[in-house]
């Protein structure tokens, strides 16, 4: 029997937010490694480099093409949406934790 959803809801809230700082922390401290010592093991040069690069613009444009898709849908249900906001999402979506 469940007595406060409130406190239920914060809960997951404040592990989620534990646990993506935890993943963040370790995975920055590797990622730091990796490109400070050089290690010859795990080589990350220009080839990789080049990889993240055309990573990230892959993303963004799959993304684009996500919004392009339902913007006649968002437009219409109610939320109040326009064109300007809908690229702000695009470059936006790709920063950072997602917002509640």
């Amino acid at each position: 029997m469940l007595n406060d959803a409130g406190l239920l809801d914060d809960f997951w809230v404040l592990l989620e937010h534990m646990l993506n700082t935890v993943l963040f922390t370790l995975g920055g401290a590797v990622w730091g490694t990796v490109i400070a010592n050089g290690d010859s093991r795990v080589a990350f040069g220009g080839e990789d480099w080049g990889y993240l690069v055309v990573l990230y613009i892959m993303l963004t444009a799959i993304r684009l093409l996500l919004f392009v898709m339902v913007y006649p849908i968002t437009i219409r249900i109610g939320l109040k949406t326009n064109w300007k906001e809908t690229c702000f999402q695009v470059y936006g979506g790709l920063r950072g934790a997602v917002g509640k």
